[in-house]
């Protein structure tokens, strides 16, 4: 079987491409996949190894801007497979505030109340004090961060997706 031959009888054809090649397939070696989106690959000769189905990952996110109330706006984030169906798994994003609606870099000033979790998630680390983070969802790929400012501000939240890619929030307005 040539690589990235696709077994199908439906028309279902996830190989063929680099580009498709499942993750834990390493370069060079042939692969082929099912309908099931089983992947197998060849240890030489007539014998496949199934290597099973490709690991979900976050491939986008749904940002969701709520309304300041008592200084506070929450920022809901929905991490998303390649199908755009919510991740089933537990995701890791980078996100930090910035003052442009382009993503143009870090803002120049925190929040003054800084930023919490909300019901869902968690922060792993804080790479920049109150403005750049890396954090984790739930099992459900939920995060939901609340902002607090005291004074009058607005900043875009800009999540970095593990391809690079990022993703702009709209507006987190506050008005004093």
């Amino acid at each position: 079987m040539a690589e990235g031959t696709a077994v199908s009888q439906y028309g279902t054809d996830l190989s063929g491409t680099a580009a498709n090649r499942p993750s834990n397939v390493p370069a060079g070696l042939t692969y082929f996949s099912t309908d099931t989106e089983q992947f197998s690959i060849s240890q030489g000769g007539n014998v496949w190894s199934d290597i099973g189905a490709p690991a979900a990952g976050v491939a986008g996110v749904t940002i969701t801007v709520g309304a300041e109330a008592a200084n506070v706006v929450n920022v809901a984030l929905q991490l998303e497979q390649a199908d755009g169906s919510d991740l089933a798994t537990i995701g890791v994003v980078e996100a930090y505030l910035s003052d442009d609606s382009g993503g143009d870099g870090i803002t120049a000033t925190a929040p003054s109340g800084g930023e919490a979790i909300g019901t869902d998630g968690s922060i792993l680390a804080s790479i920049v004090a109150n403005k750049y983070w890396k954090l984790s969802s739930e099992s459900d790929g939920d995060i939901d961060l609340d902002f607090t400012e005291a004074g009058t501000a607005t900043w875009y939240l800009v999540v970095i997706l593990p391809n690079g890619s990022k993703v702009i929030s709209d507006a987190l307005t506050f008005a004093a």
